[in-house]
This record gives structure tokens, C-alpha cells and sequence, in this order.
């Protein structure tokens, strides 16, 4: 999941130069770093099985990362190869991000 479409759920800032990404929703406060698997949501760590990436200046979260974060029912239709969202409500947004240059 692209990281910028998170900002339809809270306030995102992303610092190039650590390569750390910050997310504030209504339901969390997640930190998370390029390349590292292991997540900070709030006093909470968690460790997923992807870590995020960053590909030509754009940073991708794994699709667990995004269903805790946003409390979003995932599901895969592989007839269709298609992934749907559901139970998702964004909430009023500002994203503190670095325009790509």
C-alpha cells in the first residue's frame, strides 16, 4: 500500500533523511522505518512478516501494516487477483510530506 493513501486516515510525515515514517489516526500512533520489520504503535512494538520499502522515492507499507493501522477488512479474490478494503472510514487529513523532486 502506497504510504501516501494513508493520509486519507490522519496526519502522515515521512523524514527522508531516516527514512522513518509517522502515522496518527484516530485509532493509532504507528512508527515505522524503511527496511525494518519491527513497528511502534504507541508503547506497543509489533513485528511483521514484510517490512516497508521505498521505491524511487515512494514508500509502500505491507498490507497488515495498513489493516492495523486503518482497522481495514482486507480481502483477496484470486479469481479476480483483486484485494478490497472494507470497514474503512478516513478521517479529515494533513499530510506533512516532502514533495518528490
Amino acid at each position: 500500500m502506497y504510504v501516501r493513501y494513508l493520509a486519507a486516515f490522519g496526519a502522515l510525515s515521512f523524514a527522508y533523511e531516516k527514512q522513518c515514517i509517522t502515522i496518527r489516526t484516530s485509532r493509532a500512533l504507528v512508527k515505522a522505518r524503511v527496511g525494518e520489520r519491527s513497528v511502534r504503535n504507541a508503547d506497543q512494538g509489533t513485528t511483521y512478516d514484510a517490512a516497508p520499502i521505498n521505491i524511487r522515492g515512494r514508500v509502500y507499507l505491507p498490507l497488515a501494516m495498513f489493516r492495523d493501522i486503518t482497522g481495514a477488512d482486507i480481502t483477496y479474490d484470486p479469481a479476480a487477483k483483486r484485494i478490497s478494503f472494507s470497514g474503512v472510514r478516513p478521517a479529515a487529513f494533513h499530510a506533512e510530506t516532502k514533495p518528490r523532486s
